[in-house]
């Protein structure tokens, strides 16, 4: 559990790091659809999606780092965390199965669900271990 605490915190707190550069109009068009096709149209954050992404880059950061620090802990600790973990991923999960029906979707969505059934599946092996 160790490996998965410090890999995926990490990834958490690069993931806040993209999400934070986000906020920036240039960024989310060049990111969210020019590199990645993951939306079909060019995006720009409101004021809603600029409080939305500072929201969930800090639930990122903090959990990412909280990972990390975890991977030090007791086994029976870090497997509470990978446990919480997962339960966050499944909602979020659900979030993007929910919201990722709209046309506003591209092709390169299909990489995100690859990335959180990975994480998903790698937790819940950990988990059943």
């Amino acid at each position: 559990m160790t490996t998965f605490l410090v890999w995926i915190g990490w990834y958490n707190v690069l993931g806040s790091l993209v999400l934070f550069a986000l906020l920036h109009p240039n960024m989310a068009h060049a990111l969210l659809h020019a590199w990645t096709r993951i939306l079909s149209q060019p995006w720009s954050p409101g004021p809603l999606g600029r409080l939305w992404l500072s929201w969930a880059a800090a639930c990122n950061l903090a959990l990412g780092f909280l990972m990390v620090r975890a991977a030090a802990w007791p086994d029976a600790l870090q497997r509470d965390v990978v446990l919480a973990t997962m339960g966050v991923y499944v909602v979020m999960y659900g979030v993007l199965l929910a919201g990722g029906r709209q046309p506003l979707f591209g092709p390169g969505l299909a990489v995100v669900h690859v990335l959180w059934l990975a994480q998903l599946g790698w937790g819940l092996w950990l988990l059943m271990a």
